[in-house]
């Protein structure tokens, strides 16, 4: 019992002590002869025997001080061969390498199914990668150096919050002047070199002044992902794979673009050009297009699988953009006195016609009052004044509407027909 038991404590020291020199040796840390911004030594990773991969990365072992077959040290290796490469390892989850051909720029990425594991020469990651974590090196062999240039868009944000404080003033002024100034995306280019490049990455490409069948030009800024699906061949088939990818997408950009005119991509309205699509629509189809296009040329030419393609915007350059919103201005005046002018036109005719019918209405009244007081003359006034007393009968009758008479005899006919006790009042 206590045999097995010293055995047991040997066996866990045995792996301890063993996992500490290995991992000393995956750890290990070299000066490269350069210096920081402050003066200190930069150190790079020197793995011995063992190295330690990140995830979702690649490494690409070769025979050890073949500096010719470094990428940014003159490469002089064979296209299409892998000259100098002996062996890839990876850290990429879900997938394997499939080396079952025995050209290594074919190896390719696949899905690993449930179960299953990679084949092929050196494909097993061997016990020191259950044990401790490690991929193993080997004797006399060293892990290549990558060159890796990496481009974003952005947009400062200072820029963006300036013209969002500007566009909310030109707006409370009632969008008087200019229309503020949008910020455009801005590449930014990092340039590193790494022994474990990222199995997928991003790219972004600024395609500025492409053509079109119009007076201007467009700005079309793009973003890529993509997965090395080949990863030798993309080491191998260029010097640098992403600025090949970048000329797949501005080929591809512009046969899309020169076919229409620009206003297809900008505008909902088009003049030279018909279609039944919406803005939207015609965006997404050429997103389709050139996504098809960028993913066939990219897998064939430098074994890179494009996964999505992102269109962050397409513009006009500055100056076209201030002149095609000058003409969208004079348009808008220019509706607007027509439709001021209408509105005028429309007043005027509703007033002539309102006071043609008061005018109208006017004349049947008088008409209307003629008619009556000629039916009054001949219906009453004609009659009366036929009677042998018809004097004194007006006279009443102007006594009746108006209770004043203007002279008066007492005496005669015409006192005989009004009262004994009025008294008539005589205007003076």
């Amino acid at each position: 019992m206590g045999t097995i038991v010293l055995f047991l404590i040997l066996l866990g020291i045995s792996y301890f002590a063993v996992g500490w020199f290995v991992r000393r040796c995956a750890r290990r840390m070299l000066p490269s002869g350069k210096k920081d911004a402050e003066g200190n030594e930069i150190m790079v990773p020197k793995p011995l025997f063992w190295y330690f991969q990140p995830a979702n990365t690649t490494a690409y072992q070769q025979k050890a001080g073949n500096d010719a077959d470094s990428i940014g040290k003159g490469s002089k290796a064979t296209p299409g061969k892998g000259s100098g490469i002996l062996h890839v390892t990876h850290e990429v989850p879900g997938k394997i390498l499939d080396r079952s051909d025995p050209d290594n720029t074919k190896w390719t990425f696949v899905d690993r199914a449930a179960g299953q594991f990679e084949t092929g020469h050196r494909s097993r990651r061997g016990l020191f990668y259950y044990l401790y974590g490690v991929h193993s090196l080997g004797p006399w062999n060293e892990l290549r150096t990558v060159k890796v240039r990496e481009v974003r868009l952005t947009i400062d944000e200072d820029e963006l919050k300036a013209y969002r404080k500007d566009m909310a003033k030109w707006e409370e002024g009632g969008k008087e002047g200019p229309k503020p100034k949008e910020p455009t995306y801005q590449e930014h280019v990092k340039d590193y070199e790494t022994l474990f490049p990222y199995y997928s990455r991003e790219h972004g490409v600024a395609v500025r002044k492409s053509e079109t069948t119009g007076a201007y030009p467009l700005d079309v800024y793009n973003n890529v992902i993509y997965e090395e699906t080949h990863p030798v061949k993309a080491r191998l088939e260029v010097a640098d794979p992403n600025a090949t990818l970048a000329e797949f997408v501005e080929q591809s950009v512009n046969t899309e673009t020169g076919g229409h005119v620009p206003e297809y991509f900008v505008s909902e309205k088009l003049v030279n050009e018909t279609t039944t699509l919406t803005l939207r629509e015609r965006k997404a189809a050429f997103i389709d297009t050139v996504t098809a296009e960028v993913a066939k040329q990219a897998l064939e030419g430098i074994g890179l699988k494009v996964k999505k393609f992102i269109l962050y915007s397409i513009d006009m350059d500055e100056e076209m953009r201030r002149l095609l919103e000058l003409q969208q201005t004079t348009e808008r005046e220019e509706q607007a006195r027509i439709l001021t002018a209408r509105r005028e036109v429309t007043v005027a005719i509703q007033t002539a016609r309102k006071r043609a019918v008061e005018a109208a209405g006017e004349r049947r009244a008088e008409i209307e009052l003629n008619t009556a007081e000629a039916d009054r003359v001949a219906r009453v006034i004609l009659p009366i004044a036929r009677e042998p007393r018809a004097a004194a009968v007006r006279f009443f009758e102007a006594y009746e509407n108006n209770k004043t008479v203007t002279s008066f005899a007492m005496g005669g006919d015409l006192s005989k027909m009004m009262p004994d006790n009025i008294i008539v009042p005589v205007s003076k």
